[in-house]
């Protein structure tokens, strides 16, 4: 088997040396047209050609075995390594509601059988930030976490604290709730809609989550240069649905046929659901019943190809603004829900940090394509105005 090749490599002085003499003993070799020493010496042979002693070479052979079977990295002897140092003091507010996100996302997905480690496992690969099981503990912690064993001796996560993130005043009340879901939640908290890896679609949302990783929501949300901004608003309102649908997830408990018998959004807005097709004419519902319908629709548009294909060379149809534009409209109806009727609920989650951070996004996105009109958001004219005032262009 060929040997591998180091390729982008700075040698330093010494292995530069070394090369030097095996390239010497090379050429004595072609000089003599002989071995300089016997073909079935491979040690000594290589003790000569580099000008190093032979226990050198077995150590490095030895070494070079270990490698192969476990897929490590050369070290170098009695030198330093340089250890990444951990990024949990220095992450921003963005990153830490990302983190806050994934640990809501494994509850869901996992429930009572959430650990430290499989959370660990997920901030390590939708984040790729190196992070120990007794680093995340701490961040968990950090983030306003603790375990708690319920009743029947089931340890399960809760929120023991406030988050200290605050972007408006609004009664507190000190009770701690578990992060959990209800058992009706799986009716209305939809999968998450995933966009193909592999995919420019992908690639665009990968540079997407990395511009907001910088915390700056109003630069995050602009055309990048050179993109189709179809592919571009295609792919942020899957993550606008993904957001949405884990938010409202966190609240269905408390959003009942009896808390909530109509889709509102306060005292002055009210919803009929209706999507042309299945319910032509608007029907007055239950805000869980309509949430549910409009959630089932918006991931039937998202799945469909037709829409919002991800293949490579698929057009989009030629509506496509228009079909992004209604999806949005109806999205925010969620957001407006849950700020007029469920604000205190999501502050008792410690959730209202992610859930402004969210909508910010959100208005900030709408508002740099113009896709929603300024009176379909009447509703939040207010928060919108005083969360966008310090980002204002």
């Amino acid at each position: 088997m060929a040997p591998s090749l180091v390729t982008n490599k700075k040698l330093n002085g010494q292995a530069r040396e070394m090369l030097s003499n095996v390239i010497k003993f090379f050429e004595q070799e072609k000089l003599n047209q002989a071995p300089v020493i016997p073909l079935d010496q491979c040690v000594k042979r290589a003790s000569v050609a580099a000008g190093v002693s032979m226990r050198t070479i077995e150590r490095i052979r030895l070494e070079a075995k270990q490698n192969a079977l476990s897929d490590q990295p050369w070290s170098t002897p009695d030198r330093k390594r340089n250890v990444k140092k951990s990024k949990l003091g220095k992450l921003n507010e963005m990153e830490l509601l990302a983190v806050r996100r994934i640990i809501h996302e494994c509850q869901e997905n996992e429930g009572f059988h959430v650990t430290l480690k499989k959370i660990a496992d997920a901030i390590r690969t939708e984040l790729e930030l190196d992070i120990s099981t007794s680093s995340c503990r701490r961040l968990v912690r950090n983030l306003g976490f603790k375990w708690k064993t319920t009743q029947s001796n089931k340890r399960i996560l809760v929120a023991a604290v406030k988050s200290p993130v605050k972007e408006f005043e609004t009664t507190v009340v000190e009770e701690n709730l578990i992060c959990g879901y209800s058992s009706r939640s799986s009716k209305t908290f939809k999968p998450k809609k995933n966009i193909p890896e592999g995919t420019h679609q992908y690639d665009l949302m990968k540079q997407a989550a990395a511009t907001l990783g910088s915390g700056n929501l109003r630069q995050a949300v602009v055309l990048p240069e050179g993109e189709d901004l179809n592919e571009w608003v295609a792919v942020n309102t899957v993550d606008f649905f993904n957001q949405i649908n884990m938010l409202y997830g966190t609240i269905t408990e408390f959003c009942t046929e009896e808390s909530c018998p109509i889709m509102s959004a306060g005292p002055k807005y009210e919803y009929h659901w209706a999507d042309g097709h299945t319910v032509k004419k608007p029907i007055k519902c239950s805000a869980p019943k309509y949430i549910d319908y409009l959630m089932t629709w918006v991931q039937d548009q998202l799945d469909d190809e037709t829409l919002f294909p991800s293949k490579i060379g698929v057009p989009f149809p030629k509506n496509f603004s228009s079909i992004a534009k209604t999806i949005l409209k109806r999205l925010f109806r969620v957001y407006a829900h849950i700020y007029h009727q469920h604000f205190s609920e999501v502050v008792q989650l410690s959730e209202e940090a992610h859930l402004n951070t969210s909508f910010k996004h959100f208005i900030f996105f709408v508002q740099e394509f113009s896709l929603i009109e300024r009176r379909e958001l009447a509703p939040l004219q207010e928060l919108i105005e005083k969360l966008t005032a310090k980002d204002a262009r």
